[in-house]
């Protein structure tokens, strides 16, 4: 490098081809994100339970126990969800503008009948007055009004966001939002589908920033420090980010982002001290 500076080439030479080759792995590994771990990511977490019986946090994210608020009526899904879009095992609970119970319907089924109406199934009802009297209704056929709704409101993808192609995960942000479900971890998935990729390009910079850097001795343990302390510093900067978003304390881009702006400042921080640019007495 000393030599390339004296025969007048600048950090670009060096950096350039560095930059170009790390975007390009990084829209790479995007697309094999999206294109083959979106699919494989289910497939592994199913052998894991069946092959292993490691369930981990499982359940979590694949048990279908769903609880939706839709205008007036509280849904609660306890069963599986069948290919024709019929609901299992539902319960809907009915409040009054005070938030009291007005009423309870327990069902085995329910299948939506077009725009905001729906059938439940082997349905019981019970009305509760303001007097504390109740009445019990049973029906096989049900059907009720849920105000707001529509049949894709229920259609709740079961699974891990971060497994899930773009696609699907800003139709379950639509969906779960409009039940009143949390959104922030889709929101992160989506944000770190192009972050954690792009990284590497920001990781490039700094890595090329510390190793042009004046006056620096080529010691490899020095080199594996300073990318180890970076590693680690990037790693829980990351958790943090991810517990501060599912605890709605910061937005989930700026969780996603922030990583790589610190980076990219610190890289262009060096840059612009190598260069003399940020020192008062280079510039003198």
């Amino acid at each position: 490098w000393t030599a390339m500076q004296a025969l007048g080439a600048s950090r670009w030479t060096v950096v350039t081809p560095v930059l170009v080759s790390a975007s390009i792995v990084a829209v790479g590994l995007t697309l094999f994100d999206e294109l083959v771990v979106t699919k494989a990511g289910e497939r592994v977490d199913g052998l894991m339970v069946n092959r292993f019986g490691r369930w981990g946090d499982y359940g979590f994210f694949y048990f279908p126990k769903q609880w939706f608020r839709v205008g007036d009526a509280i849904v609660h899904v306890r069963g599986a969800t069948e290919d024709s879009g019929r609901l299992r095992e539902i319960t809907v609970y009915r409040l009054r503008s005070n938030f009291t119970l007005d009423s309870r319907i327990d069902a085995d089924a329910l299948e939506s009948r077009g725009g905001s109406t729906w059938a439940l199934f082997d349905a019981v009802e019970r009305r509760f007055d303001a007097d504390g009297s109740s009445t019990l209704v049973r029906a096989a056929e049900l059907r009720i009004t849920l105000q707001g709704s529509d049949p894709r409101t229920f259609s709740i993808r079961q699974g891990r966001p971060e497994q899930m192609p773009l696609a699907d995960l800003r139709a379950q942000q639509v969906i779960r939002a409009k039940v009143g479900l949390p959104v922030e971890r889709f929101w992160l998935a989506m944000h770190n589908r192009f972050a954690y990729p792009l990284l590497g390009v920001a990781a490039a910079l700094l890595a090329m920033s510390l190793a042009l850097r004046p006056n620096r001795r080529g010691h490899l343990t020095l080199a594996l420090i300073e990318g180890l302390l970076v590693s680690l510093a990037l790693f829980a900067f990351m958790l943090m980010g991810k517990a501060l978003v599912l605890g709605e304390h910061i937005a989930p881009g700026v969780a996603a982002w922030a990583p790589i702006v610190g980076l990219l400042l610190l890289g262009f921080g060096l840059w612009g001290w190598a260069e003399g640019q940020l020192r008062p007495s280079a510039r003198r």
